[in-house]
């Protein structure tokens, strides 16, 4: 295996013929391409993937909702996408089928809110939040709204196209905090 000290042919990755060139912690690797990969077919191996395609779609649903974005991004560390930090925040609160209620929407640096009630139908959601205690951490004159984001993870859908689960993203209009 090589390493690229020097950018020549810039930032590639990938492959390229029969070489890889791969991106690990901000430094780049030259490798060759196996000449197959047959995935494990065990049990264990599979579940391993599926629990890693149900977070990159978890992952996928919080990334796109660009007030969430912004939040992973300011807490992103350095050569660490938001969507990498998402993914591996809640890799160990997904199994191979199921979503823990453990998962999270953004880094753990927020505040607390607790949840009375939701109420669900065939059209909207209502969440009935608790008041807000003067020590949560809002600042109502520097945070004079605030907004629920929700995904809701459907494990069992009546809709056969959707496939074996689905997810739906929610955001609220701005609220007076």
């Amino acid at each position: 295996m090589a390493t690229i000290d020097e950018e020549l042919l810039g930032k590639l990755n990938g492959s390229l013929g029969n070489i890889v060139i791969k991106n690990n912690k901000g430094r780049r690797y030259v490798a060759a391409k196996p000449r197959s990969f047959i995935p494990g077919s065990d049990p264990e191996s599979v579940a391993r993937r599926d629990k890693f395609a149900l977070t990159g779609r978890l992952s996928k649903h919080i990334y796109n909702v660009n007030y969430l974005k912004t939040i992973w991004k300011i807490n992103a560390p350095v050569n660490t996408t938001p969507f990498n930090l998402i993914t591996k925040t809640n890799y160990p609160r997904v199994s191979s089928s199921d979503l823990s209620d453990q998962v999270t929407l953004t880094p753990d640096d927020g505040f607390d809110i607790s949840v009375n009630s939701v109420h669900l139908n065939s059209s909207e959601v209502q969440a009935i939040v608790n008041a807000e205690e003067t020590n949560n951490g809002i600042d109502p004159v520097k945070e004079p709204y605030i907004l629920m984001a929700s995904i809701l993870f459907l494990s069992n859908p009546k809709d056969e196209v959707t496939g074996a689960d689905a997810f739906i993203t929610l955001l609220s209009a701005s609220q007076p905090t």
